[in-house]
């Protein structure tokens, strides 16, 4: 049953990927239109899903017109968006939102002391935006080490 569900999980990888690369021939206009309408959907996707980080990954290491095109639409969102990175706590401090395994890895660090961290809460509003900021804060790493691909 693992070996099942393995090779089921590389068919739903692969699917996704077959699906990224039908965008990357689509013209400058057509892909702004297209994808760019539709960002709120794939980050979601991202969030519900981390397999579904496919789809920007393809899209932003296909090949060079299509992956600086995708760099300045997925920039574009992420920086309209550098507020949801972070959260303000009752006492007016600032605190910055990762994922709880970022959270449990980074508390054991070096950075301990020098961040200030978000404690886990109950809320779900608070683990949704938890979880959006992992999923925003991964799409800006992918789109940096998508753009020193191709300098």
């Amino acid at each position: 049953e693992g070996l099942s569900e393995k090779a089921a999980s590389e068919q739903y990888r692969d699917t996704l990927t077959y699906f990224a690369a039908s965008f990357q021939r689509f013209d400058r206009a057509s892909l702004r239109r297209t994808l760019g309408r539709n960002l709120d959907f794939l980050v979601d996707a991202v969030i519900e899903d981390p397999a579904a980080m496919a789809i920007p990954r393809h899209l932003l290491s296909c090949n060079q017109s299509t992956s600086f095109e995708v760099s300045c639409i997925l920039l574009k969102y992420l920086v309209g968006r550098m507020e949801e990175l972070s959260v303000r706590r009752d006492d007016d401090s600032i605190a910055f939102v990762f994922s709880s395994a970022e959270l449990d890895e980074s508390t054991n660090s070096t950075n301990e002391g020098k961040l200030d961290l978000a404690v886990a809460s109950t809320d779900e509003s608070f683990e949704f935006r938890t979880k959006r900021s992992g999923a925003l804060l991964l799409l800006f790493e992918r789109v940096l080490k998508s753009l020193a691909v191709f300098q």
